[in-house]
């Protein structure tokens, strides 16, 4: 967003959980957050409820959040040769 706030909730709008999940839970780790999994909508979130900013991840965090996306990637790629199973929505 315009304010620094990273959601990355968009990503499990169409991965499956086996792809998403592992992502949010290293940005969360990254952050001192918490993966929320509620029914309609699942996020990475610090202080209870608000999206972590930017900042938080760069540049600490810079090459670990680099290495979970490379992950995610990687898994897409899993996911389509169909060596990862789920649904995509």
């Amino acid at each position: 967003m315009k304010n620094g706030t990273f959601w990355p909730n968009p990503a499990s709008w169409t991965l499956p959980e086996a792809i998403w999940r592992p992502y949010f839970e290293a940005l969360a780790k990254m952050v001192g957050g918490t993966v929320i999994d509620e029914p309609n909508n699942k996020y990475v979130a610090v202080n209870g409820r608000s999206g972590p900013r930017i900042e938080q991840f760069l540049p600490q965090h810079q090459d670990r959040w680099v290495a979970a996306i490379e992950r995610v990637i990687a898994a897409v790629g899993r996911f389509e040769s169909g060596e990862i199973g789920g649904e995509v929505c």
